[in-house]
């Protein structure tokens, strides 16, 4: 079968065959990394800042329209614009690629890392940065309120520092708890590759920590503990501020613990398992590494009993800073890129591993820096099951099984506005990610009456094709009942976080407690609601019901949910 590449594309119902077999077949947004793309835009004479303004352009129709015609474009105007520039004279390879392993180094990600040029692969990285620059903005905006233990750790740091420093920390926090709230912590998962295969990724088999890039994460709202932490180092860098993997090293071997954030010298510890930034209970503020490192009774205070055990204490100096660089980042195209943009339309593309490594590495418990390797294999994970579902009918349906309905139709138009913080209408009345999600909850009785449904039938996408026996439409009924039985849950689900996210408590803990946890008590989301719910609960200081909830936890993260009981009682309750 010839190799091809997909983007998304609007759900389009495909004609069945004799067996009466659907084969939906998505491929991911990066496209096929450096495959050559035919072009069939013609090379006007223009300027540079034209063709720079004809690439924004491009990029954000990709961006809002999830065009493959528009990311072509952005190729294409970017490196007309590129070869009219002058090489950077100060630039060159971050020197701690050269740490990398050799079958990462040779990836096809990493390869041509020297390249002043843009692959049609590196789009979804460009447009995961938009996403992310978004999603930065209006979650660190003055506009969001604060949480009483939020507050008083804020208040603390802008005591005893600096105003600078404190709201840095304070944008790290509100970052940190987004990243918690919104992408629901599921256990890792098991790669299945034989002992031959240190490499899984490199043959699309699944794995713990680069199984999804941020931007699926943060799509489909769930992710496993690295990949949770992925999306907050990449959040902290559309803001500029200093955040790795602290990483404790065991032989040749290194660990990852959590996440540092770099503040006027001193690292704050922010764990992505447990959900929560590492505090001292009952002080109204957040540890430093410094006293962390200083104290080993400080981390058995974060112990539940015999049962939940905190990392165990590691040896001052010897802490090994993991530095997040995606692929396209690295390059000199990125940084050349990122030079040019100005005021709104500037967002972070370039990374600089080595200049953030002194950040991390001046601290004492701090002796070395690297970087992560996970963003890399995530990023070659993606390129290869791409290849796989689009030659392989049965990993393409494993696959459309799993996310059809967050790739696809009004739930993923929903998402992309409720990621972009277009809640209600916006741009003159365009409906936001409010009424597509609430158009989304429909009754069993309009599911089972979906195929005299022409609006429902409309929404899904599906139309009665010339000539189509009446059992092919009708498998494509039973298909489109089952994406909006899931899309009645998911919905649900969002529209308690986007009330969340817009400052309505009392109308969140509704959604989640009425319309998901008691309509589907067992559902794909029953641990970020109840999380949701008790946070929820919180801001309307209904404290005693957010601790029972937080410790009946059972998800993944229970151990920080009891932790964060543990917070309200020795910061609110009891004090």
């Amino acid at each position: 079968m010839t190799k091809r590449c997909f983007a998304h594309q609007p759900f389009r119902p495909l004609p069945l065959a004799a067996s009466l077999a659907i084969a939906f077949v998505i491929g991911a947004t990066t496209g096929c990394p450096n495959k050559p793309t035919r072009h069939h835009f013609e090379e006007e004479v223009v300027s540079d800042s034209e063709l720079f303004e004809h690439a924004l352009n491009s990029i954000t129709k990709m961006y809002e329209f999830e065009s493959e015609n528009a990311g072509h474009q952005a190729v294409f105007y970017l490196n007309s614009w590129l070869k009219k520039q002058d090489a950077p004279e100060a630039w060159e390879v971050d020197p701690l690629t050269t740490l990398f392993p050799e079958t990462i180094l040779g990836s096809l990600e990493l390869k041509d890392i020297d390249r002043n040029q843009v692959v049609q692969g590196d789009t979804g990285e460009i447009r995961q940065s938009l996403w992310l620059r978004d999603i930065s903005q209006w979650a660190t905006s003055t506009s969001q309120e604060v949480d009483p233990i939020t507050e008083r750790w804020i208040a603390h740091a802008r005591e005893t520092g600096s105003d600078d420093a404190a709201n840095l920390l304070r944008e790290a926090i509100f970052l940190f708890d987004w990243t918690v709230r919104n992408i629901q912590l599921v256990s890792p998962r098991d790669a299945v590759a034989d002992g031959f295969n240190n490499f899984p990724e490199t043959k699309a088999i699944p794995g713990p920590g680069y199984s999804q890039l941020p931007d699926d994460s943060v799509l489909l709202g769930s992710a496993d503990v690295w990949e949770r932490g992925q999306v907050f180092l990449e959040l902290l860098r559309q803001r500029k501020i200093p955040g790795a993997v602290l990483g404790i090293r065991d032989g040749d071997s290194i660990k990852p613990w959590a996440c540092g954030v770099a503040i006027d010298g001193e690292v704050f510890v922010m764990d992505p398992a447990l959900g929560l930034p590492l505090a001292i209970f009952g002080e109204g503020r957040l540890a430093t590494l410094t006293e962390l490192a200083a104290s080993p009774e400080l981390f058995r205070s974060y112990d539940v009993g015999d049962e939940y055990r905190y990392v165990e204490a590691f040896q001052p100096g010897g802490l090994v800073a993991l530095i997040s660089a995606p692929p396209f980042s690295l390059t000199q195209a990125a940084a050349q890129i990122q030079h040019r943009m100005t005021g709104e339309r500037r967002w972070v593309l370039s990374s600089d591993p080595t200049e953030l490594a002194r950040e991390f590495t001046q601290h004492a418990a701090i002796t070395e820096a690297r970087i992560w390797d996970l963003p890399v294999r995530a990023a070659i994970y993606r390129r290869t099951l791409t290849e796989k579902i689009a030659n392989d009918t049965d990993a393409a349906n494993d696959y459309e099984r799993d996310r059809f309905a967050f790739d696809h139709g009004p739930l993923a138009s929903a998402r992309k506005l409720h990621i972009r913080g277009m809640f209600q209408k916006y741009d003159g009345g365009k409906p936001g990610a409010l009424i597509f999600y609430r158009d989304l909850r429909q009754t069993e009785k309009a599911i089972d009456g979906l195929a005299d449904n022409r609006v429902l039938l409309h929404m899904l996408g599906i139309q009665r094709v010339a000539f189509e026996p009446e059992e092919v439409f009708q498998v494509r009924v039973q298909f489109g009942k089952k994406v909006l039985e899931m899309s009645r849950e998911h919905a649900s689900y969002f529209l308690g976080l986007l009330h969340y996210d817009a400052g309505n408590y009392q109308t969140s803990a509704n959604w989640l407690q009425k319309r998901t946890l008691d309509e589907f008590p067992m559902g794909h989301w029953r641990f970020g609601s109840a999380y949701n719910l008790a946070r929820a609960r919180e801001r309307i200081e209904e404290w005693e019901q957010a601790s029972q909830l937080l410790l009946l936890s059972e998800s993944p993260q229970r151990h920080g949910d009891m932790l964060r009981a543990r917070l309200i009682r020795t910061e609110v309750t009891e004090r």
